[in-house]
């Protein structure tokens, strides 16, 4: 079998590893920036290392797909750089990793997209008959923390029911029972709790009201949901450790801290209803982790629920070469787009 490319986002710039089957030997990182330029920085990087077959990264805001692996298609990018479903730095990332990959002629995948959809069928309904509920959450990397937790515990995530919550600038709560998706918040449409950057649930009537008084579009309205409210508006940082230097001397800023920390408590608990109470285990992960005082509160909250672990260190990369060597192994289905 060949060497296979991972891509992922590292803070605000991209690394991509190089992979002999499950074995890291080459990291590279660089900046982000138009797409045909990163993919042949990219494929320059690797060139000369050997016979590349797959280029993976995880897939963005798609039309609803199962979880899994991707042949990245052209409608798949075309979809990806319209954001006909959403927008997401995975977009951006997918034409990445097609770019680059054609760069070395090898296969372009993306795996457990944004948009990846298996809820139940009472969780498509919302409150309101014009207003669709999507599944839209970081469903690579709540897979890649079950998978690093199994892998520990020599089990497997379609043996348990787990909550994974991915604590970040969005944030994305999900229900899984044996390995399938019952339910999650969307992220995208900025339900669920309060971010780093995202407002999470707000009042409808309230906030509809104050977008009709400012005179903004569609986009401007996502644009100040999803980047430019929670921590960041209410404290000026969308860092965790700020976060923890302003909540330590500053009563207000613990009290926004705290905030977020009891606004995901309720939905993992919450969650834990799904499941009717059969919980095997709760994971925290992302950014929001390396925050003591974020997480500590959070902790206070959910640990009589169910064992947690905290993954501070999120192996992302390589779960992805994980699922790429399983695909090019045979083991696991390449799913067309």
């Amino acid at each position: 079998m060949g060497l296979t490319i991972t891509l992922i986002y590292e803070n605000v710039g991209i690394r991509a590893i190089l992979y002999d089957g499950c074995t890291a030997v080459k990291s590279v990182c660089m900046d982000d920036g138009e797409a045909s330029a990163c993919a042949g920085r990219i494929a320059e990087s690797f060139r000369k290392t050997g016979e590349v077959e797959t280029v993976i990264c995880p897939g963005g805001c798609l039309k609803p797909v199962l979880a899994g692996c991707y042949e990245i298609s052209a409608q798949a990018l075309e979809d990806a750089a319209a954001g006909s479903f959403g927008r997401h730095r995975y977009n951006h990332l997918m034409e990445i990793c097609a770019g680059a990959a054609e760069f070395l002629s090898a296969r372009a995948c993306f795996a457990d997209a944004i948009s990846t959809d298996e809820l139940l069928p009472l969780n498509r309904i919302s409150s309101h008959a014009m207003v669709k509920k999507c599944s839209r959450g970081y469903f690579a990397e709540h897979r890649a923390a079950m998978w690093q937790l199994t892998s520990e515990q020599q089990s497997r995530p379609d043996e348990k029911n787990y909550i994974v919550a991915y604590l970040d600038d969005l944030v994305s709560v999900g229900v899984y029972e044996r390995g399938r998706c019952l339910d999650i918040n969307d992220m995208i449409g900025a339900e669920g709790p309060m971010g780093f950057t995202s407002s999470g649930d707000v009042p409808c009537a309230q906030i509809a009201a104050y977008f009709e008084k400012s005179d903004v579009t569609y986009e401007q309205m996502q644009e100040q949901l999803l980047e430019k409210s929670g921590i960041l508006q209410y404290l000026g940082t969308d860092s965790p450790q700020t976060l923890d230097d302003l909540a330590t001397q500053d009563a207000r800023a613990a009290l926004i801290a705290e905030t977020m920390a009891y606004q995901a408590a309720k939905w993992i608990g919450s969650s834990a209803v799904v499941l009717r109470g059969r919980v095997d285990g709760i994971l925290l992960t992302g950014k929001g982790v390396r925050s003591d005082f974020l997480t500590e509160r959070l902790l206070k909250r959910i640990e009589g629920i169910a064992p947690v672990t905290v993954e501070k260190d999120l192996r992302l990369s390589d779960y992805l070469a994980g699922r790429a060597e399983l695909v090019s192994g045979g083991c696991d289905l390449l799913r067309n787009y």
